[in-house]
C-alpha cells in the first residue's frame, strides 16, 4: 500500500504546500505579516511588533528543532547500545584485550622519531589487525561517529560485563599502559647499552634527546588522546543497518 504523505497548506496565502508541519509555520511567520497589510501600509509600530513577534516564534521553532535533534541523537545511541546488548557476549573484555597490546623496539623507534601518538596508534592499529572486527571489544559506527563502545566490566562488578560508551578514563588506562610498555623497554636499552652511551658522545647526545621524551610522555594527554581516538575511528567505524 502507498504511504500517504500529509499535505500542509498556509491559511494565509492557500498557496504554499508543506509536507512538514514546521516548515509550514517557518513560512506562515513571514506569510502573516503580507496577509494582514496587504492592502495598507503598516506602521512603523505595527512592524516593529511584527519583527518581535517573528523573533519570538523564530526561538521558539529553534527549541523544537534543537529538542528533536536531541531526541534522535537519545535514540541512535540507545539503539546501537540495545543493538550490542543483544549480540552474544564477546570472550575477551576491553580491559583485557588492551593488556594483550604487543609493543616492540619498533613502536619505541616510532616513538622517538616522531611523536607517542603515532607509537600508540601503531600499537592499536597492528592490534586490530589481527583479529575480526566483529570480535574485539570496541565499536564505533557512523551513525554515532564521535562515540566509541566497549565491552568491559559494569561499575566496580569485576565479573558482569557489558556494553557502554568509552570515557575519557578509559583510554587513559589503555594509553598508560603502551607507554609504561614503552618506558620500560627504553630503559631496558639504556642499561644495555650504557658503556656505550657513557663513551660515545653522538649517542650521549642521542640518549639526553630520548630522556627529554621520555619526560614529556605524559604532558597534554587528552590532547593526544583526541588524535589516537581520531584514528582508530578510522580502522574501526562500521554502519549499522538498522538505525535509520
Amino acid at each position: 500500500m502507498q504511504k500517504i504523505i500529509p499535505i500542509f497548506r498556509c491559511k494565509y496565502c492557500n498557496e504554499k504546500k508543506y509536507s512538514k508541519k514546521l516548515s509550514l509555520e517557518k513560512h506562515e511567520y513571514s506569510c502573516i505579516f503580507m496577509y494582514k497589510h496587504k492592502n495598507q501600509l503598516p506602521s512603523k509600530q505595527c512592524m516593529f511588533q511584527m519583527l518581535l513577534d517573528m523573533n519570538t516564534k523564530y526561538r521558539e521553532l529553534e527549541k523544537k528543532l534543537e529538542q528533536i535533534q536531541t531526541n534522535q541523537n537519545n535514540q541512535s545511541r540507545r539503539t546501537i547500545l540495545q543493538h550490542l546488548k543483544n549480540i552474544p557476549p564477546l570472550s575477551m573484555t576491553f580491559s583485557k584485550w588492551f593488556n594483550t597490546m604487543y609493543v616492540n623496539r619498533e613502536h619505541m623507534q616510532i616513538f622517538f622519531d616522531k611523536d607517542i601518538t603515532d607509537s600508540v596508534i601503531q600499537v592499536m592499529k597492528e592490534t586490530i589487525s589481527v583479529g575480526k572486527l566483529q570480535e574485539i571489544p570496541i565499536r564505533n559506527y557512523i551513525q554515532k561517529p564521535n562515540q566509541v563502545y566497549i565491552y568491559d566490566s559494569v561499575g566496580d562488578c569485576s565479573n558482569i560485563f557489558d556494553w557502554r560508551l568509552m570515557e575519557m578514563e578509559d583510554w587513559k588506562r589503555m594509553f598508560s599502559y603502551i607507554i609504561r610498555k614503552i618506558k620500560d623497554m627504553y630503559f631496558e636499552w639504556q642499561r644495555e647499552n650504557k658503556e656505550y652511551i657513557d663513551s660515545d658522545e653522538t649517542l650521549f647526545e642521542l640518549n639526553y634527546q630520548y630522556m627529554k621524551k621520555i619526560n614529556k610522555i605524559s604532558e597534554n594527554i587528552e590532547t593526544k588522546i583526541r588524535k589516537i581516538k581520531e584514528n582508530i575511528i578510522k580502522e574501526i567505524q562500521t554502519s549499522l543497518v538498522i538505525i535509520e
